[in-house]
């Protein structure tokens, strides 16, 4: 982004919020662990910014595909599409938690590929109380209270101790 830009950006913030510092590296406020464990920490992080129109079925069925963009149309026709390209500040593992919907789900059990995907794609396909489902190298199986039914500008937060 060039100064300019960026100067312009700052000044539109500031006429917003005229008492809020202005961080030009920040765009989004990020989701917190609210009702997780207090010791967790933050893992990992994103928002929503798109359901594919085939996600409610795979909800339905306990999988949930999450894709950063950029992602081919196919990919995101089935997809929880979301931005966020950063790794996790440690690999998640079983035992950590997931924030999706606004359900609370444990992970159980982590493919060896998924952490890599997430990284590197922003990908993980996730199965929720799905005990019969095979873990598969890219997924993650989780369990919680609820199958979630996340919308575009939720969040979601995987954290861990």
């Amino acid at each position: 982004m060039g100064l300019d830009k960026l100067d312009q950006q700052s000044q539109t913030q500031a006429s917003i919020h005229p008492h809020t510092p202005i961080h030009p590296h920040r765009t989004r406020e990020r989701p917190t662990t609210e009702g997780t464990n207090p010791m967790a920490q933050q893992l990992w992080s994103a928002t929503i910014d798109r359901l594919g129109e085939f996600t409610a079925e795979l909800f339905e069925g306990g999988c949930y595909i999450l894709f950063g963009e950029p992602l081919p149309e196919a990919l995101a026709e089935v997809s929880i599409v979301h931005t966020t390209r950063q790794a996790p500040t440690r690999p998640i593992a079983a035992g950590d938690t997931m924030q999706l919907g606004g359900v609370e789900l444990r992970l159980d059990e982590v493919g060896d590929l998924a952490n890599v995907n997430l990284t590197d794609l922003g990908h993980i396909v996730v199965y929720v109380n799905s005990p019969e489902q095979p873990l598969l190298p890219g997924a993650v199986k989780a369990s919680g209270p609820d199958r979630p039914h996340p919308t575009a500008g939720s969040s979601i937060v995987i954290a861990g101790e």
